[in-house]
Order: structure tokens, then C-alpha cells, then sequence
């Protein structure tokens, strides 16, 4: 399973044969988020309005097809990836409001909330230890619990470079240590419990 410029597709390992094919059209050809699949489920996003979609895989015989389980225009995520945790899906979106982040369930699409996140058109983000960690394009660094209720970061701070042009760059976790790239620059914080 993969995006293409135009569609998210479902292909036979062993012959290379295109099983399914989901129109995913947005602008500028820009698909540029990996799919996720969990639980029999396939999840696409983009951003430009695009908005993210629900699919459910369908496996007949030596066939697949997918179907539509919902689709919601909060969480249209560009970049900097959706992590689902606990039944949720976090990340940041940039289309139909412009620059929030959201919260939406998995089950059934609803908008938990769509709010003001962090400054700029792009968050990256990932996890660790159940808590997000979060970058963004402006060098703003959060890291928040997540929580279907509300958007609300334990702690912030801001690279120390004196002009950020744009963070894109996904951070990283390992051993107890965070580490982000910018530019010609790695940071390491130390963030064991």
C-alpha cells in the first residue's frame, strides 16, 4: 500500500499487480505522507483541503478492495506525519483552517478538537513513552500528553538558532534522549522519566 501523485493503491507484492486503487488528488501532485495501516484499516492524508480519509481493506480470495469509512477535512496533515495513539490520530493541519492542529478519532472520524497548535504551516512529530514530541517549521519544540480533550503541551522552548528558515525534519527519540536536526545543527535533550 502506497500513495501516488493522484491515487493511494494496494499492490500484489509477488506480481506487482495493482489489486485496488483509491482516488487521493491534491495539489501540486503532493502526497507525500507514508499511509497507515492498522487493525484491517488503511489511513491517507494530505494536505491543500484535501483533508484525511479512512479505509477498510477488504480481502476476497486473491483480491483486495477498499472501502470508504469516513473522511474528515480537520486533520489534513502535509508532512510532518500522524501518529495514533490510544484510539486517536494527532497531527497537524494547514487547509481548512489555516496552520492547527487536531485530534480525531480512528473508530469514527469526529473531530475531537481543532485548535491553534504551534506556530507555522508544518509540525513534525513523533513518540515516545506515550507522550508526543513536536516540532515545528518556526524551531518551536513541545512535547504534550496526548489527550482527546484538549491541546495542551506540559512544555515548549524554541531551538536555539537565531533565524529558522523552515524545520522539517522529523525528531527523534532513543534511548532517553531527543534528538533534532536542523539545518547543519543536531540538538540533543535529554528527556528520561
Amino acid at each position: 500500500m502506497t500513495l501516488l501523485s493522484g491515487s493511494a493503491v494496494g499492490i500484489e507484492v509477488e506480481t506487482g499487480r495493482v489489486l485496488w486503487r483509491y482516488p487521493h488528488v491534491v495539489d501540486f501532485d503532493e502526497n507525500i505522507n507514508t499511509p497507515m495501516f492498522y487493525n484491517g484499516f488503511l489511513f491517507i492524508t494530505a494536505s491543500h483541503k484535501k483533508g484525511s480519509t479512512l479505509l477498510k481493506l477488504n480481502i476476497k480470495d486473491k483480491g483486495c478492495d477498499v472501502e470508504k469509512i469516513w473522511h474528515n477535512k480537520d486533520l489534513d496533515n502535509q508532512q510532518g506525519g500522524v501518529i495514533l495513539l490510544n484510539g486517536y490520530l494527532f497531527g497537524h493541519g494547514e487547509g481548512k483552517r489555516k496552520s492547527h492542529y487536531a485530534c480525531v478519532e480512528f473508530n469514527t472520524g469526529r473531530t475531537m478538537y481543532s485548535v491553534d497548535g504551534l506556530p507555522g504551516q508544518s509540525v513534525s512529530q513523533t513518540t515516545a513513552d506515550n507522550m508526543l514530541y513536536m516540532l515545528s517549521e518556526k524551531g518551536e519544540v513541545a512535547l504534550m500528553k496526548p489527550d482527546p480533550k484538549k491541546f495542551d503541551p506540559v512544555s515548549r522552548f524554541f531551538l536555539p538558532v537565531e533565524k529558522i528558515k523552515r524545520c522539517w525534519a522529523h525528531p527523534v527519540v532513543l534511548d532517553g534522549k531527543l534528538y533534532i536536526r536542523y539545518m547543519d545543527n543536531l540538538f540533543v535533550y535529554a528527556v528520561r522519566r
